[in-house]
């Protein structure tokens, strides 16, 4: 089976389904002219969650596919039958993706296989006339229009989540690395750039699982957007280790090119640069008699590391010692890196409902003879109640005000006959009572 493409950025829209109308109809019989009030409400529409998949590895699918919507809500039926729920939608997302706003703030991300996450809630089902009954008011005509879906736009970006993470120059051995130490089967090459794009491999060690990324091949200034390092400095920033594999088999070069990863590393993050690691020096199986020089070298390097292993993928030399210690180093940081789950595992809710305390409201008089009103509470109450009959529009006039703005309007110069336009809706209010 072909190979996803990479992608690591994406842009999304979201929207959550409209909640169903409720139904304004009375009870019907054989010899009976009008019984009572039977319209039922209307469904919740659905709602949008991102749910973790730790079988995706990479946000492609989200470039061909924009715009994701949940199924509204069924409107409320005779006989006080409720409307049926709109389906919710369950959107699949890689381990180690983040969430953005349009302004770029940071919503929520997803660490965990199936952790769910509601980013966007269904609108409310709009009630019947049924619901409206009471003692004062057996035989109401009064009913609602479903709340009004919710509409976002997204960032997503894609972090991959392992444990280790393997940086080096290109032709490094990092592809033969993970090859042996790991179930993965990458395309290995003795040419610069064999890793393209980020692979991933579970390792199994003395009883502990853990993953570990293989980056495509460093090279200098990658920090400044040389070569392709800079695409993928970024994943690192997941892991609890960084191995940095160094080809051992050029000697007079090896501490130089440890040095330019660290400098590339602390260039482009310094919590990056901080991060715990070991030094692997590869090939080693090419040096064979050299133990003075490369004792002399890993002399040079302790000072700045003293965590340096040898190692051969060709005869698997430390093998053991160098999972060994990865093992122990990352038991030892777990409680460290639980925290820091804990902590960005947020959940964000975008409710769209009135909010009580944003009354604010602005007003418009472009003529003589027309108000329009518009703010949140407003404009929310405009789309639940249909001005389709003089019960109705009471209600609606009753709540502005009980909020203050009828009264403001009286300030400003509403008088008899004028028109209240709700604004971004698509009734108007032409009649006025100013004893009431």
């Amino acid at each position: 089976m072909k190979e996803k493409q990479f992608i690591d950025e994406a842009w999304i829209n979201i929207e959550s389904g409209r909640g169903g109308d409720g139904l304004q109809t009375f009870h019907k019989e054989k010899n009976l002219s009008r019984g009572g009030p039977s319209g039922g409400n209307g469904g919740n529409g659905g709602s949008i969650y991102f749910i973790g998949d730790s079988g995706e590895n990479t946000l492609l699918d989200f470039k061909s596919n924009r715009v994701f919507k949940a199924k509204p809500g069924i409107r409320g039926g005779s006989n006080n039958c409720t409307g049926a729920n709109g389906e919710d939608l369950y959107i699949k997302t890689p381990l180690g993706t983040q969430f953005f706003d349009e302004e770029g703030n940071y919503l929520f991300e997803i660490l965990r296989h199936e952790q769910s996450i509601l980013a966007l809630k269904g609108g409310k089902g709009g009630r019947g006339n049924s619901s409206f009954k009471s003692s004062k008011n057996p035989s109401p005509e009064l009913y609602e229009n479903g709340e009004l879906g919710g509409v976002l736009k997204l960032k997503l970006n894609l972090k991959v989540l392992a444990d280790v993470g393997l940086l080096g120059f290109p032709n490094s051995g990092k592809s033969t690395f993970i090859s042996v130490v790991s179930n993965a089967k990458p395309k290995i090459g003795s040419y610069p750039f064999t890793t393209l794009v980020p692979k991933l491999g579970l390792v199994k060690h003395n009883n502990y699982k853990f993953v570990v990324s293989d980056l495509p091949g460093l090279i200098e200034d990658a920090s400044e957007n040389k070569g392709m390092g800079i695409q993928f400095l970024k994943h690192l920033e997941r892991t609890k280790i960084i191995l940095h594999l160094i080809d051992i088999s050029e000697l007079e070069k090896v501490k130089e090119k440890y040095l330019i990863l660290r400098n590339e590393l602390k260039k482009f993050s310094e919590e990056l640069s901080e991060k715990k690691e070991i030094i692997v020096l590869t090939k080693s199986d090419l040096v064979e008699g050299f133990d003075e020089e490369i004792e002399a070298i890993i002399a040079e390097l302790k000072p700045l590391n003293p965590n340096i292993v040898l190692f051969s993928s060709l005869t698997k030399e430390n093998m053991t010692i160098l999972l060994n210690d990865v093992v122990e180093t990352l038991i030892a940081s777990k409680d460290e890196i639980d925290e820091v789950e804990l902590r960005t595992d947020v959940i964000f809710k975008y409710i769209k409902e009135t909010n009580n305390d944003d009354l604010a409201f602005e007003i418009e008089h472009p003529n003589t003879r027309e108000w329009i009103v518009s703010g949140k509470y407003v404009q929310y109450w405009g789309n639940r109640i249909p001005m389709q009959n003089t019960e109705n529009f009471w209600r609606l006039y009753n709540k502005l005000q009980s909020k203050g703005i009828i009264d403001a309007l009286l300030e400003r110069g509403l008088s008899q006959g004028d028109w209240i336009r709700i604004k971004d809706t698509s009734f108007e209010l032409q009649y006025f009572d100013d004893e009431d």
